[in-house]
């Protein structure tokens, strides 16, 4: 969502509902990166002991 002063620029239910829906995505795909870089890392650390 864009604030502008403070306030909502679109403050419609659809457009709420359309951010929302957005910014889940991005944060599944964060979630998704994280995941993947503690998979390598953790791979990385057990070639390092072993």
């Amino acid at each position: 969502m864009y604030w502008v002063f403070g306030r909502p620029v679109s403050p419609t239910a659809r457009s709420l509902s359309q951010n929302s829906f957005l910014s889940g995505q991005l944060s599944h795909q964060v979630f998704f990166f994280f995941f993947v870089l503690f998979k390598s890392y953790r791979a990385l650390v057990l070639q390092i002991l072993w």
